[in-house]
């Protein structure tokens, strides 16, 4: 049944006759109450490669952890460096790391041992070669022959011309010896002193490196902090992710239940204030109360307790006429 028809008496002042839009309105809006809410799906459901996305993402965050202790573990490790570093460089202000101080012996056997070479000895035989051989060759034997012409072959003067001679080669060959090791010492204390400036700087180089690889472990106990705030961070966020699909669904569930009230509501906003307008302005409009007091169990049956609530106030509405 229609709630108005051709005989419907649009007349009633001072409000003007109901235009048919209107009418047509209100038959849609019927329409669309008695086909009911909406019948499919609210939200899609979760995709697999959603969820095996999050779970790998999650996966992988958890993994930070890992990473930034083997930086933590390591940086720990390398920052004793510096500490090192610290006591060699504290020491050296007082040039308590100076090698001649602190191992001047080793350099002094150094030294001493280039002096004492025995392929210095063999040098020395050959410089002294000469001198040896005048000693055999001609400084002994011409004593022999002087004592000999003499008729002194055994005495003491010849003797005593051969000891002046052997102490004059012994001199000769103390002398030299004396030169070309003191010159063979004098190199050796300038090698030892190379090796020993050389350890220095080893040494110093060596401070350096340790500094430089405390300051690179300090470093990384900061990247070791970054990537277990950025896991933890990680983690959250996919968290948040997986909530918010969750809440898609639940805020679907939702509209569904609440769909056949939000129906049932549209559908009496639009009519009752309708209705209140034709009671005052057409008084001559007995077909609509009629209309809907005949349809009110239909009204009730689509809308549930919504409908109920729907009618209820259509029969108060009509009880105040």
């Amino acid at each position: 049944m229609a709630v108005f028809t051709e005989e419907t008496n649009y007349s009633g002042s001072p409000w003007g006759p109901l235009q048919e839009p209107i009418l047509e309105g209100i038959e849609g809006m019927q329409g669309n109450y008695a086909a009911g809410p909406w019948a499919g799906p609210y939200t899609a459901g979760i995709d697999p490669n959603q969820t095996a996305g999050i779970n790998a993402g999650v996966a992988g965050a958890g993994g930070a952890g890992a990473v930034g202790g083997a930086y933590t573990n390591t940086g720990l490790n390398l920052m004793g460096g510096l500490g090192t570093a610290f006591d060699y460089f504290n020491q050296n202000v007082d040039g308590s790391t100076n090698p001649w101080l602190t191992n001047g012996q080793q350099y002094m056997d150094f030294a001493g041992s280039i002096a004492n070479s025995p392929y210095l000895d063999s040098q020395i035989t050959s410089a002294l070669r000469d001198p040896y051989r005048n000693l055999t060759e001609n400084q002994l034997p011409g004593n022999a022959m002087n004592a000999a012409m003499m008729g002194q072959s055994g005495g003491s003067g010849r003797q005593v011309g051969d000891a002046v001679a052997r102490r004059g080669y012994a001199d000769r060959a103390a002398d030299v010896g004396a030169q070309m090791r003191g010159s063979a010492y004098n190199t050796g204390l300038q090698f030892a002193n190379q090796a020993a400036t050389g350890d220095q700087f080893a040494a110093q180089q060596s401070a350096l490196q340790l500094a430089n690889l405390g300051g690179q472990g300090l470093g990384m106990l900061g990247t070791g902090y970054d990537y277990d705030q950025t896991g933890a961070q990680d983690q959250y966020d996919w968290g948040t992710q997986q909530q918010n699909l969750n809440n898609q669904q639940l805020d679907a569930q939702m509209r569904e239940f609440y769909e056949p009230w939000t129906l049932t509501e549209n559908y009496g906003n639009y009519l009752n204030p309708l209705t209140e307008n034709l009671h005052n302005s057409t008084s001559e409009q007995d077909l609509l109360p009629q209309f809907l007091m005949e349809n009110a169990e239909s009204i009730a049956g689509l809308g549930g307790e919504a409908g109920g609530w729907v009618v209820d106030q259509i029969q108060d509405w009509f009880a105040d006429i």
